[in-house]
């Protein structure tokens, strides 16, 4: 037996087996054959001990011509035995650590392809909100450019309604009563000496009742130098 356990035949024994002699039998003849004190124990070619039984005391057990049997001294079965744990031991480390890379490489793989998957969902949804945002935008603009044309449309009828009430405004301050301040329901009178409106002929007569003179320039005969104006009832009506 070497060191690594190996088995390394040195010494070839003949034994003679009789009916009914086992592997001790063997045993204890081998060791009085090299003459030495240690046991034996008959093992096969793979160091494996070899149980003293009614089977190998059977000499039909012996004659298998094949068979390799090896005496090797009691002792140093355990070194044997070591070495193959050993190289067992080894063989399940490397298996064990050759299925730890091969697991790891099986995850790395899957969360690649996870990985993957989850990046082509992901962009196909930021595809899906830019093309919503695209659109949202074009809606926008259209919607942006009809709000325009109403506010274009309302900003010129303000123009048109500003227009009109300073117009209005201004009507209102020419035609406006200068003695009651109102709007004349009827007629309007007007100065032929300076070219005013006077106002409403009610409030022209109560004043011709004191005066006779123009309330604006003070020409005399003011009586005779007044001009009603009328149809100008539609007009009028607007400032009611």
């Amino acid at each position: 037996m070497e060191d690594t356990g190996k088995i390394s035949p040195y010494t070839t024994v003949h034994v003679t087996i009789c009916e009914g002699h086992g592997v001790q039998v063997v045993g204890e003849t081998v060791k009085e054959y090299l003459n030495s004190a240690d046991d034996f124990t008959i093992c096969d070619s793979k160091g494996l001990a070899i149980a003293d039984t009614a089977e190998t005391r059977d000499l039909e057990f012996w004659k298998t011509a094949s068979r390799k049997l090896y005496a090797i001294k009691t002792q140093d079965l355990a070194k044997a035995k070591a070495t193959r744990l050993g190289k067992n031991t080894k063989k399940n480390r490397i298996d064990q650590e050759d299925n730890e890379v091969l697991n790891g490489l099986l995850e790395v793989e899957l969360e690649m392809k996870n990985s993957a998957a989850k990046l082509s969902e992901h962009l196909q949804e930021k595809t899906n909100e830019l093309s919503v945002s695209v659109t949202q935008v074009h809606t926008n603009a259209a919607q942006v450019a009809q709000q325009c044309s109403v506010l274009n449309e309302l900003k010129a009828k303000m123009s048109e309604m500003v227009l009109a009430r300073n117009i209005s405004a201004c009507l209102r301050q020419t035609l406006a009563c200068k003695m009651c301040t109102s709007i004349p329901a009827t007629e309007v009178v007007v100065t032929a000496c300076c070219g005013q409106v006077a106002g409403c002929g009610p409030c022209t007569q109560t004043y011709l009742k004191e005066n006779d003179s123009c309330l604006f320039c003070k020409a005399p005969v003011f009586a005779t130098k007044l001009i009603f104006l009328k149809g100008f009832s539609e007009v009028l009506d607007q400032f009611q």
